[in-house]
C-alpha cells in the first residue's frame, strides 16, 4: 500500500439479518475481500474496527424466517464477540408496537455497553419530534424509521417533522 494513501480506521458492514445465519463466515469473507481490494495487506484491514451499521434488538416478526423473534442485546453482543464486531449501530424493534418503550428499554442498554450506538425508533404520528430531540440529548445518534411495519410511505408529509429534527440536531436518519 502507498504510503500516501491511509486506510479507513472503520469498516461499516450492514449485517442486516445475517448475524443469524454464519455471522463468523460473514466477516471472515468480508476480511478476505477487504485484503484482496488492499493488495492483500492483510495488517490494514485487520486494523480496522469494524461496525454493523443496521442491528436489531428486541421482540418482533420475522418476515423472513415467518415466525416471531426475539433478540436480545446480551444475544447481539455474544455474535458482534464471536464475528469480531466492535460496534454496532442499533435500533429496538420492541418499539414498533410502542417507540417510547422500546427507545427507553434502548437507552438502558447503551448507557450499560458502549458498544451499542443506539437510534431513536419513530413512527409519524407516534413520536413527534420533541422526541427525537429528547432522545438525542441522552445520547442517541440518529433516527430509525421502518416505513413497512408502521405501516407508512416513506415520502409522507407526516415523515418531515422527524426529518427536519434531524436535520436540526445534525444526526442521520436510516
Amino acid at each position: 500500500m502507498s504510503q500516501n494513501i491511509r486506510p479507513p480506521r472503520l469498516l461499516q458492514l450492514d449485517a442486516h439479518g445475517l448475524f443469524s445465519s454464519q455471522p463468523i463466515n460473514y466477516y471472515i469473507r468480508v476480511r478476505a475481500i477487504g485484503c484482496q481490494y488492499n493488495n492483500g495487506e492483510a495488517t490494514a484491514l485487520n486494523a480496522m474496527r469494524l461496525c454493523d451499521c443496521h442491528a436489531h434488538i428486541g421482540d418482533s416478526f420475522d418476515h423472513m424466517s415467518g415466525r416471531y423473534v426475539s433478540y436480545s442485546p446480551d444475544t447481539l453482543l455474544a455474535e458482534m464477540d464471536d464475528a469480531g464486531v466492535d460496534i454496532a449501530v442499533v435500533s429496538n424493534i420492541s418499539s414498533i408496537d410502542d417507540c417510547t418503550a422500546g427507545n427507553d428499554e434502548m437507552a438502558k442498554w447503551a448507557r450499560r455497553c458502549p458498544r451499542l450506538i443506539p437510534l431513536v425508533w419513530a413512527t409519524p404520528g407516534i413520536t413527534g419530534p420533541g422526541k427525537v430531540f429528547e432522545y438525542v440529548g441522552m445520547g442517541f445518534r440518529g433516527l430509525k424509521l421502518h416505513p413497512t411495519a408502521g405501516k407508512y410511505r416513506a415520502d409522507d408529509p407526516s415523515v418531515y417533522p422527524l426529518l427536519d429534527a434531524c436535520r436540526a440536531l445534525r444526526v442521520p436518519a436510516l
